[in-house]
C-alpha cells in the first residue's frame, strides 16, 4: 500500500491521501468482490475498482488486470488477455 500522495497525469481525479483510509478502502473492496458470485461480474468489478482506488505507488492498472483474471481462472474460464497494453 502506498503512503505517499499520487497524481494521475491528464486527469482531474485526486486519489485518497491518508494511508489508513486507503488500506480500509482496499479491505472493503476485497470484501465486496468476494460477495459477488458471478465470475465475470467479479472480474469487471476488480478491473474497474482497483485502479480507481490507486492503492499502490505504481502498477495499479496492471494489478487490476491480473486480479480480474483470478475469478475467471478459479472458475475454469478463459482469462482476459490485453495484447495491446504495454
Amino acid at each position: 500500500m502506498r503512503s505517499l500522495s499520487v497524481g494521475i497525469e491528464r486527469s482531474v481525479y485526486v486519489p485518497m491521501v491518508i494511508p489508513q483510509m486507503i488500506e480500509e478502502c482496499f479491505d472493503q473492496l476485497i470484501i465486496r468482490a468476494q460477495k459477488i458470485h458471478d465470475p465475470y461480474e467479479q472480474a469487471f468489478f476488480l478491473l474497474v475498482q482497483l485502479p480507481y482506488l490507486q492503492a499502490f505507488d505504481d502498477v495499479n492498472k496492471r494489478t487490476s488486470r491480473l486480479a480480474a483474471n483470478i475469478p475467471l481462472i478459479i472458475n475454469n474460464l478463459c482469462p482476459i488477455s490485453f495484447v495491446d497494453v504495454p
